[in-house]
């Protein structure tokens, strides 16, 4: 994927959803979903097969029925999910792309502060079909079980088809009502994305430069948004750890230019309705990293 630039402006706005769904039968194993799920819930699997319209990995975080049905155009096959779903859960779709027999599929799994994404290939001597398969998963989770700032780790069939970017400058500044005090720092780290159709997904570690200790204010998380015209994007919902309080949602809104090489990001944030809530503002530069040749 060639390189970006992009500014992203960011607003406070508040989702809507409960569960709403109604699940179409491809090729492949489709799990409906199994009652209601909650914050106290467990991850549940919405639908997974061999058969997905998507043909190269691809890893996606719906918090909205918008970036959702964005999805869906990618793969018309999956669920339909309202936009009450997105009130209490939200997605993690995985697509593995082409493999050359059945018994692959996707693993996904909880850990520690996120999620872990990853492939399954069938043992040595296995029978398998013989036929090319595109294995698939999507999982809902409820937002109180993960939180709005997914952290997700993926094996090497999702991570080496990754843009990396490092940031090389970076500021943010807070501001809210007292006592809350303005704040000023800066940020450095690195942004991962993956492309497919109208849908990007970033990967943020970008974090407060130099402290080691205590709260280490930045962005961090995973995000997918929505392109437009080919160079527009938009996040509906983004958390910005420490520049906003983690119950704060965003929404992002940018462009992507020169070429990709390059990767500019600037950021606002506004206080919600309760006095204790900060706000702020940032910019970020990044450049994009060669990739590593293996050998």
């Amino acid at each position: 994927m060639p390189g970006l630039l992009i500014y992203l402006t960011i607003s406070i706005f508040s989702l809507a959803a409960v569960l709403g769904s109604q699940c179409h039968a491809r090729n492949g194993i489709l799990t409906p979903p199994k009652g209601p799920i909650g914050p106290q819930g467990e991850l549940r699997i919405l639908a997974e097969g061999l058969n997905s319209s998507v043909t190269s990995p691809f890893i996606a975080v719906s918090r909205d029925a918008e970036t959702y049905a964005r999805l869906r155009e990618l793969d018309i096959n999956l669920p339909i999910l309202e936009e009450r779903f997105f009130k209490s859960n939200f997605v993690i779709a995985a697509f593995l792309g082409q493999r050359p027999t059945g018994g692959y599929k996707i693993s996904i799994t909880e850990q520690p502060g996120g999620f872990t994404v990853r492939e399954e290939r069938p043992e040595t001597g296995t029978i398998v079909t013989e036929m090319i398969t595109m294995p698939f998963k999507l999982v809902a989770i409820p937002s109180g079980m993960g939180g709005e700032r997914v952290r997700i780790v993926l094996d090497n069939s999702w991570k080496d088809l990754l843009a990396n970017y490092r940031v090389e400058s970076g500021r943010f500044t807070t501001s809210g009502h007292l006592p809350v005090m303005p704040e000023d720092f800066e940020v450095t780290g690195k942004i991962a994305l993956m492309r497919a159709g109208q849908l990007v997904t970033f990967f943020f570690r970008v974090y407060e430069k130099g402290r080691e200790s205590g709260l280490i204010r930045g962005l961090s998380g995973s995000f997918t948004g929505i392109v437009t015209n080919e160079t527009q994007v938009t996040i509906k919902s983004l958390v910005t750890w420490g520049v906003m309080r983690l119950d704060n949602k965003s929404l992002a809104s940018g462009f992507f230019s020169d070429g990709g090489q390059r990767l500019s990001l600037s950021f606002t944030s506004f206080a919600v309705e309760t006095s204790e809530t900060s706000s702020g503002e940032g910019h970020i530069e990044a450049t994009r990293e060669e990739a590593r040749v293996q050998g």
